[in-house]
Parts: structure tokens; sequence; C-alpha cells
């Protein structure tokens, strides 16, 4: 192998170290706000109108299972995580496919730009007709 394309390969691997452990923060983000969101919206459910809780907690849970729903639908939390992760195992492919001579370093660095695409920007959808609707989640 080359020196340039060790370069190549070092630098993809570090990129990939980077790739998998957002990917576990968004799914953890994801998870931790659904789990909130769940439990805040059951809390409404059966508390409101009840003595067992004071209005102003069962209005405080509300908001939260709210804000919870915004952040995961707004900001398309679901699809930015499996982005991450197709991006992630294409490009652990590619490489296991490059170390063990299958594709030459082209065709690397071809799917490290594809992978790269995948990832995609970070999108704010609020659409206030969508949310409603429950879609984007």
């Amino acid at each position: 192998m080359k020196p340039s394309e060790e370069k190549v390969l070092a630098d993809i691997k570090l990129k990939l170290r980077v790739w998998i452990n957002e990917a576990h923060l968004l799914q953890f983000t994801l998870t931790f706000l659904g789990v909130i969101w769940i439990t805040s919206s059951v809390v409404v459910a059966v508390f409101a109108g009840s003595d067992f809780i004071e209005a102003k907690y069962v209005k405080m849970s509300a908001l939260i299972a709210t804000l919870c729903f915004i952040i995961i639908s707004s900001f398309n939390l679901k699809t930015k995580t499996s982005n991450y992760l197709t991006a992630w195992r294409r490009l652990s492919y590619a490489v296991y496919s490059f170390e063990t001579e299958i594709i030459d370093i082209k065709e690397l660095i071809k799917s490290y730009e594809e992978s790269e695409k995948m990832l995609g920007s970070i999108d704010f959808q609020f659409n206030k007709t969508d949310l409603l609707k429950g879609e984007n989640v």
C-alpha cells in the first residue's frame, strides 16, 4: 500500500469512529426523548382531571411531551440516525473490501463520497400541519 493510500485509509477509519459515535449519540437522544415523551403523555392521559396530581404538574407533563415530540420530529432524528448507521455500514464494508484487496483506492474514495452524501445535513422541519398529523416522526 502506498503512503498516500495509508493516509486516506487512516482518515476514513477516523471518520468511521466519529460516525458511529454520532450514530450512538443520536440513538441515545432519540430513545431518551421518546421515553420522556411517552411517559409524559401517559401522565397527562391518566391524571388529567383527577385530584391525584395537581393540574400544574399535568400541564408541565403536557408541555414536556410536546417539546420532546417537536424535537424528535422537527430535527427528523429517526431518519438522521438511520442515515448515519447506513453510511457507517456502507463505508465499513468498503474499508474491509479495500483491506482485502477486493476494491482499489478509487472505489474506496467513491464509497466515502457516497456515504458522506447519505449523512446529509441537519434539517429543521417545523411544519405545524405535519406535526398535527403525526408525520416526520
